[in-house]
């Protein structure tokens, strides 16, 4: 496990997110914490893909498919975010901001910052101050911030881009 991501969500539990190897047909590494980190739960993978482990732990979602590579969450406003590439093999493609308003129980579908290629990618921890555009959605009343690795190798740039909070569907 590497490339760890804290962030306390809206019920006061402290998640702990990490990739690892197996992390195409496994899904993302978690531990929790629910005494402000002074003890940790075993690590564990809730988010199996059911069509390679369903032997091992058939109630798992893909919900948080990713291809090895580090992600990014912050949890404000009581709705955990989550930036990281909607991919089930090892392309890194398709970045995806995901929402949890369950304290990381369950996810929605996602909204779809960029389909090519990008890598890591880190998320504000606070809605942005108004006065620009959210991207495609110009009357949203609060945005969010990324910033990501799109591109690769030499062509490759850092790429911000803003998103409505408040949006929740894959486009």
């Amino acid at each position: 496990m590497d490339e760890a991501q804290l962030t306390t969500l809206a019920n006061g539990t402290v998640l702990i997110l990490m990739r690892h190897e197996a992390e195409p047909w496994m899904g993302k590494g978690e531990a929790m914490s629910h005494d402000g980190g002074e003890t940790w739960s075993a690590v564990r993978m809730p988010w199996w893909r059911e069509d390679r482990w369903e032997d091992k732990c058939p109630t798992c979602t893909s919900s948080l498919a990713s291809p090895n590579c580090q992600s990014s969450i912050a949890t404000f406003g009581g709705v955990t975010y989550y930036s990281g590439l909607n991919s089930t093999n090892h392309d890194r493609v398709r970045l995806t901001i995901r929402r949890s308003t369950d304290s990381a129980a369950s996810w929605d579908e996602g909204l779809l910052i960029d389909a090519s290629f990008s890598a890591y990618s880190c998320l504000v921890s606070a809605p942005l101050a108004r006065g620009a555009s959210c991207g495609a959605d110009d009357v949203s009343s609060s945005c969010g911030g990324v910033l990501y690795e799109k591109g690769y190798g030499p062509t490759g740039v850092l790429t911000f881009v803003r998103f409505p909070l408040e949006q929740t569907v894959l486009v």
